[in-house]
């Protein structure tokens, strides 16, 4: 129960008020790629159809929202216009007037394949386990029916498996029984595509081949079909929520206010002034006074809104920019730092009306707002941007296996691979658990692809959660995406490995390598393991320093190739998977370097570090010890989960607080 402490004696208590860190202070920000996108969307209801022609944004510290590394230069103006042109004008088209009804020949040159080749002129033979990859822009976001006409040459003891893919994701796993092509079958499946580009994919997932008795299964596509949306086709709804009213020859301007106040609210995230505003009803009257729609003039200005400098970049005003003076963000600064945090999108209208009430000022007020946002579906954005930069989810769309190397590997195991590590982060998410059991986590997400490949038996079907434990595996550094990720194409890096674990688990980069040194050459005739090939390499002292380092925690996750199946050996000799710390810790095997790096007190304020920068949006800097201090506290207190981790960071001064540019 809290005590009030009556107020003569508070009056004669000599307590001291609460220490302010300095906050530092953050570079000017601009939208990154994926917030711009984001933003459009939740502004206007438009997916930016061009948005691979934006530059991408360089990584700094790991994350490519880093406002420091966030560049501005005449490419990105040229290419924000052609995009503010185009989003207003899908937000202010009439409508959806005609459904897509477009097919294409597998054979043609209008899609790629991953495997196969031509049969004639008749269809594309997937003759082994690959995919037939079709990119098609469509008009509108909804539900659209993707189908395809297969047979398959039939052998071994299972039908040809085809699946069909929308945007990465396998959607549906269908055994083919045709035979032949007069036998030929339709598979369809619905599919949620954005508007603009999307990829759509016929796979073969289990080709079957048997070089004795020439026994071979194949499946043959003849074509791949799009027709939608399915869910309805009329009026653009994103058009009336725009407009909020119908002008009168006589009441342009008012009407024109009456919808762009509110729109450049929500774009600016503050509210926009009377010369903003104004600013923009001249723009709608413009083509109005030159005999052009009204219509034209709110697409004008909503181009205008969208080059605003307050809607691309987060704009933070110091009164004083070159003064040391901490000053408190003002509300709806704290609404875009939290969104763009855990959204990587603008505030909603719950959050913009706290700014305006000026809810923002009180930490609890924060903590409450944050934790909603954690509720939100929109917070798995977290997932693509934390971590899929921090765990390398992305890197498994970036890794080559060499096919001679790792013959089983093809694109719906690398979808797997993702969708494994992306549903297991979103699980920290969804509950409370300790976000140690980022490693040591023994239960996953698997389907049946990556049952296969993990030699799990017994696994239901689709996405389903399975103890993983006794295949050995276990939390991040189990999953065949993040050992792939951190392979070379074809072997293991237990360098790549160990420097991983040290800067993404425990903030601690390895010495740089001496300029003479040379790297690692691999030797083609070499026999016997991969560790012991590196001995030679490892033994020169100029080298030893760097690798005893790292590669020991590499080491130990040996008994994983490089696409994460498990091996007894390498080269012919068995595999030596322990490794020894500098510290003398023994590290036996996967399940013994987790056991070692949870035991390791550099663990926990790293993780707090990841999300800290992560949440700043600005490179680490000496006056973020003492924050990071009080935040990791917090985080153990908290029982090591995500929204204990978000709260401390959310109400901590450096994410409410800042201070002008001078040292």
């Amino acid at each position: 129960m809290r005590r009030l402490i009556p107020l003569p004696l508070l009056l004669l208590c000599a307590c001291p008020a609460p220490v302010q860190h300095d906050p530092a202070t953050i570079s000017t920000h601009r939208l990154s790629r994926i917030e711009y996108v984001n933003t459009v969307r939740d502004l206007l209801g438009v997916e930016v159809a061009d948005a691979a022609d934006l530059p991408p944004d360089d990584p700094t510290e790991g994350y490519d929202h880093v406002a420091e590394g966030l560049a501005t230069s005449p490419l990105h103006v040229e290419l924000w216009e052609h995009v503010a042109r185009q989003v207003a004008g899908d937000a202010m088209a009439e409508g959806i007037m005609e459904p897509l009804d477009e097919v294409v020949e597998a054979e043609s040159g209008a899609v790629q394949a991953t495997a196969g080749g031509a049969h004639g002129e008749i269809a594309w033979n997937l003759n082994t386990n690959g995919e037939i990859v079709w990119e098609r822009s469509v008009p509108h976001a909804g539900r659209y029916r993707f189908s395809a006409r297969v047979w398959g040459q039939q052998a071994g003891p299972d039908l040809a498996l085809a699946t069909l893919a929308a945007n990465g994701l396998v959607v549906a796993s269908t055994p083919v029984e045709a035979r032949s092509v007069s036998e030929a079958e339709e598979i369809a499946v619905e599919v949620e595509l954005h508007e603009g580009l999307n990829t759509l994919a016929v796979g073969f997932a289990n080709d079957y081949w048997v070089e004795a008795t020439g026994e071979d299964r194949n499946l043959f596509v003849d074509w791949l079909r799009l027709e939608g949306p399915t869910d309805g086709i009329g009026p653009n709804p994103r058009r009336a929520a725009i407009l909020r009213c119908e002008p009168a020859d006589s009441s342009v301007a008012a009407c024109a206010e009456q919808i762009l106040r509110p729109l450049a609210r929500r774009a600016f995230r503050r509210p926009p002034t009377d010369e903003e505003v104004a600013s923009l009803v001249q723009l709608v009257q413009l083509p109005v006074a030159e005999g052009d729609g009204f219509d034209d003039g709110v697409e004008l200005a909503i181009t205008a809104l969208l080059l605003s400098p307050s809607f691309l970049f987060q704009v933070e005003v110091d009164p004083a920019p070159g003064s040391d003076v901490v000053r408190p963000l003002t509300d709806w600064e704290i609404a875009s730092r939290l969104s763009y945090f855990l959204w990587s999108s603008m505030p909603d209208d719950t959050l913009l009306d706290a700014a305006a009430a000026g809810e923002l000022q009180d930490a609890e007020s924060v903590r409450v707002q944050a934790l909603r946002m954690l509720d939100d579906p929109r917070a798995d954005a977290l997932a693509e941007g934390f971590a899929g930069q921090w765990l390398f989810i992305r890197g498994v769309a970036d890794a080559i296996p060499d096919p001679w190397a790792f013959a089983d590997f093809d694109e719906a195991l690398r979808d797997s691979m993702a969708g494994e590590m992306r549903l297991f982060f979103e699980s920290f998410l969804r509950t409370d658990r300790s976000l140690r059991e980022l490693l040591s986590a023994t239960e996953g997400a698997i389907d049946e692809r990556l049952a296969a490949h993990y030699e799990v038996d017994g696994h239901p079907g689709g996405w389903a959660t399975v103890d993983l434990g006794d295949a050995g595996r276990g939390g991040v550094l189990g999953q065949a995406g993040w050992l792939t990720a951190t392979s070379y194409p074809a072997r293991t890096s237990p360098v790549r490995r160990g420097k991983w674990v040290m800067e993404q688990l425990l903030c601690t980069s390895p010495p740089p390598p001496p300029p003479e040194v040379e790297s690692f050459v691999e030797d083609p005739d070499a026999t016997g393991t991969l560790r012991e090939r590196f001995e030679a390499h490892r033994a020169d002292p100029t080298c030893a320093a760097c690798h005893q380092s790292m590669d020991e925690y590499g080491f130990a996750l040996e008994a994983f190739d490089g696409i994460g199946q498990g091996r007894d050996t390498d080269g012919g000799a068995p595999i030596d998977d322990v490794g020894l710390l500098p510290d003398g810790t023994l590290v036996p095997g996967h399940e013994g370097l987790v056991a070692a790096l949870l035991a390791d007190p550099r663990l926990e304020p790293c993780i707090a570090r990841q999300l800290y920068v992560y949440a700043l949006g600005r490179v680490h800097v000496t006056e973020d010890a003492l924050h990071l201090r009080a935040i990791t506290e917090q985080f153990v207190d908290g029982g090591h989960s995500l929204s204990a981790l978000v709260s401390a960071i959310v109400t901590a001064d450096s994410f409410r607080l800042r201070r002008g540019g001078a040292p």
